[in-house]
């Protein structure tokens, strides 16, 4: 399933520019999954988890930083600390795929169902205790 989305070149080159798809994320290291509560279908598996953080690296450390705390390589504490989700999984893919502005551009052209789910999954890997993914 994928969102309809339109992005303007300017703002592709803000999200792009600088960045390394080779970084952090695309490392070995990959968390050991746990368990929590969740809505996700790919929640706890180990292939998802890593294919997440691979896609995590290349299209959120931008943002959010390499740490998922929001804290953003380029531009300091700037994004959502993704490690304390509270809205559960369904508005997960809801705000990756059609953006929740201003800060949060829409990724639906760019990442499938399965892609944000991945994504989420891995995301599930670092929540705190209060997260709900659900």
């Amino acid at each position: 399933m994928k969102y309809p989305l339109v992005l303007s070149s300017a703002l592709v080159t803000v999200m792009l520019v600088g960045f390394a798809p080779s970084g952090w994320a695309a490392s070995d290291e990959v968390p050991d999954p746990v368990e929590i509560e969740s809505g996700n279908p790919f929640s706890g598996d180990p292939e998802a988890i890593e294919a997440g953080a691979r896609l995590y690296g290349r299209w959120c450390v931008q943002c959010h930083g390499f740490k998922t705390d929001g804290v953003s390589p380029r531009w300091g504490k700037w994004a959502f600390d993704l490690r304390k989700w509270f809205w559960g999984y369904e508005k997960f893919i809801e705000v990756v795929a059609v953006g929740k502005l201003p800060k949060m551009p829409p990724f639906g052209e760019y990442l499938d169902f399965d892609q944000i789910s991945q994504i989420g999954s891995f995301l599930e890997t670092l929540a705190f205790e209060e997260a709900n993914w659900k």
